[in-house]
C-alpha cells in the first residue's frame, strides 16, 4: 500500500504545483476523472470530459492528446506493456488508444451507461470493465470481443488487476 499510494501523492503534488496553469487552460477547468501512471512510470495519463492527456512524468512536459471519445472519459489504464492505453467513457464505449502514437485502434461497445472502471489482466490479454449498467464485462484485447459478462445490481465502480 505504502509503495503505491506515496507516489500518488508525489503525483498530486507535482500536479498542483507544477502543471495547474497546463492542466487547468487544457481542461478548461473542468474535473480530472482519472489519473493513472504508464507500467515504466515514465508517462501520466489524465483523463476528463474532453479526452486522455499524456505528460511525462518528471518534466510535466504534455506529450499527446487523444481526442475522440464518445462521452466524458471516466476511466483510464495502460496495458501491462504500456503500449496501449483502454478508456471507459459515459456513453459505455470502450476506447483502445496506441499509447505513443496517440491513434484510435478499436472501439469496444456492450455496456448501456456509463463504464467507471476498467482493468487488464496481468498478462495483458483480458480487459475488464464495470459499469453503472450493473455488469462487469469481459473483453479479448487482441481482438476486441466481448467473452462474457457478469451482473451485479445497483452498479459497478471499481475493478482491479490483480
Amino acid at each position: 500500500m505504502k509503495k503505491t499510494l506515496f507516489p500518488m501523492l508525489a503525483l498530486l503534488i507535482t500536479l498542483t504545483l507544477g502543471l495547474t496553469t497546463v492542466a487547468s487552460s487544457r481542461l478548461h477547468g473542468g474535473f480530472i476523472d482519472q489519473i493513472t501512471y504508464s507500467p515504466d512510470g515514465n508517462r501520466i495519463a489524465m483523463a476528463n470530459k474532453i479526452g486522455i492527456w499524456i505528460y511525462d512524468a518528471h518534466t510535466g512536459t504534455e506529450l499527446n492528446r487523444l481526442i475522440g471519445k464518445t462521452g466524458r472519459v471516466l476511466s483510464i489504464t495502460y496495458s501491462p506493456d504500456g503500449a496501449t492505453i483502454a478508456s471507459g467513457d459515459t456513453n459505455g464505449t470502450i476506447r483502445l488508444w496506441d499509447a505513443g502514437a496517440g491513434q484510435h485502434k478499436a472501439t469496444l461497445k456492450g455496456h448501456t451507461s456509463s463504464i467507471w472502471s476498467i482493468a487488464y489482466s496481468p498478462d495483458g490479454s483480458t480487459i475488464v470493465t464495470g459499469g453503472y449498467d450493473g455488469t462487469v464485462r469481459v473483453w479479448d484485447a487482441n481482438t476486441g470481443k466481448h467473452k462474457s459478462t457478469f451482473r451485479h445490481q445497483p452498479a459497478v465502480w471499481t475493478v482491479f488487476p490483480q
